[in-house]
């Protein structure tokens, strides 16, 4: 995050920001009717399989995203051998 954003981020800035966002989405869900039976990840996180940390080709193929899948290759990070 700080690379991204240029401000620093410690682990517990990062945890803390985490948990901000999923108490204002339950919120916000609250809002609209829903509650603790609601607040479940969807099936897919579970079953789904991925490559890496990243979806499966197959995957991106079937959300319409196969383009994307050239572009999900690890870029190399700061300080590994080129």
């Amino acid at each position: 995050m700080t690379l991204a954003t240029g401000e620093q981020w410690t682990r517990e800035r990062l945890l803390e920001a985490a948990a901000r966002t999923i108490d204002f989405e339950r919120v916000i869900n609250a809002r609209f009717g829903l509650d603790c039976r609601d607040d479940r990840l969807p099936e897919r996180f579970m079953n789904e399989t991925v490559e890496d940390g990243l979806p499966t080709a197959a995957t991106l193929g079937r959300l319409g995203l196969a383009w994307a899948a050239a572009a999900s290759a690890p870029v190399r990070r700061r300080g590994s051998a080129s």
